[in-house]
């Protein structure tokens, strides 16, 4: 009897250990099952890594690496391949002797899957828990044969790889570029379906915005060639993102091309029941027929009205501007916010005299109007 309770309890313990082996709920002390790749761009002196894994949140786990540190790791990968490349640990991107994070060493082949590391002039792709040595062979692959910037070129190889379960997180981070304050880039998608299609999504719309506000600038000041290159780039990488259809569509209009614009203006209606907010933004685009339905069909308020005119001053169609003004302060003479905006009207047209009446006309009506005061005290000093 007792030894059939013993069987039993051994049964049940093997079965558990064995559904424990299943699931994602492993021991603290085991190691996640993790891919990554880091890399450096010499043309553009930028390093980058990115790391994804079927735990909910690996950027928890993932430390902001400093350029010099990938370049250490890189050195030693380069170094180690001449010696025994089989045992390093491409361990917690910070190279300590004996490190547990990336795990892809000898010492952490325990787990079921392949385990190790490829690596190649100024990139090294590693993971533990894939499906066998080809998922590493096809993520050096998607990296060399990769295309466009550092970071897309990571998302391509990342994505080539193969965990035995399934990815859950994903963090990418990219160095700034030098003389580009602001240009470093970390992304993180946590306890989602497709994490790297995430992050790759996220990367898309922060190259598509910058893309999109450079193309305004240059369509602004009349360089339209230039303007039209960078707007396709933008249209390339920022589908769905529907906050920033506003701009994308006025760019479209100014460099010519309105079809695309009305194209992107009916998407855009049909995705999403809020987009009439931005209705005010767009209001250049009321001369065609589709957009001025749309107008009419909404209930208007004095701030819409004082967006559009902004719309217009901020195209440099300062004529539009003055006219729907005028016809605002021959509905509500006394408008102050309308005779602001006429006051920058007249400053773009370089008609200092009657913007400076303006903005103290403006102040006659609402004496707290800060941005009049401003811009009334700043043309009284050029006197």
């Amino acid at each position: 009897m007792n030894y059939q309770k013993a069987f039993l309890f051994l049964t049940c313990l093997s079965q558990a250990w064995a559904l424990s082996a299943q699931t994602e709920s492993y021991p603290e002390k085991f190691p996640p099952r993790i891919l990554g790749i880091m890399a450096y761009d010499s043309d553009s002196q930028v390093w980058a890594y990115l790391l994804a894994s079927d735990v909910p949140a690996i950027g928890n786990q993932a430390p902001q690496v400093s350029p010099e540190g990938i370049r250490l790791i890189l050195s030693a990968y380069s170094e180690a391949t001449r010696l025994a490349s089989d045992s390093i640990y491409i361990q917690d991107l910070g190279l300590q002797a004996q490190g547990h994070f990336a795990k892809t060493g000898e010492a952490f082949r325990f787990r079921s899957g392949y385990a190790g590391h490829r690596g190649g002039n100024n990139y090294l792709v590693f993971g533990n828990g894939l499906n066998d040595a080809k998922s590493l062979e096809a993520m050096e692959r998607g990296f060399t044969k990769g295309f466009g910037t550092l970071g897309q070129k990571l998302i391509q190889s990342a994505a080539a790889g193969q965990l035995l379960s399934r990815l859950q997180s994903a963090v990418l981070w990219v160095s700034e570029t030098e003389g580009k304050p602001g240009s470093g880039i970390y992304l993180r998608a946590d306890l989602h379906p497709r994490p790297l299609e995430e992050i790759g999504k996220m990367l898309n719309y922060r190259y598509g915005t910058i893309s999109l506000k450079e193309s305004i600038a240059y369509l602004k000041v009349g360089q339209t060639e230039r303007g039209q290159e960078l707007l396709a780039n933008a249209m390339e990488l920022l589908p769905g993102h529907y906050v920033v259809y506003p701009q994308l569509i006025l760019a479209c209009e100014q460099a010519g091309q309105s079809e695309l614009a009305l194209g992107y203006l009916e998407e855009a209606q049909a995705a999403d029941e809020q987009f009439e907010f931005y209705h005010p933004d767009m209001y250049p685009l009321i001369k065609h027929a589709n957009f001025a339905q749309l107008w009419e069909e909404r209930t208007q308020r004095k701030q819409d009205w004082a967006r559009a005119i902004r719309s217009y001053l901020d195209w440099k169609q300062v004529e539009e501007a003055i006219r729907l003004i005028n016809q605002k302060i021959k509905e509500k003479p006394e408008n102050g916010e309308m005779y602001f905006l006429l006051g920058q009207a007249y400053e773009q047209k370089q008609s200092t005299k009657l913007a400076r009446k303006s903005y103290k006309k403006a102040l006659s009506f609402d004496p707290d109007h800060v941005e009049a005061q401003r811009a009334y005290d700043r043309l009284q000093k050029k006197k």
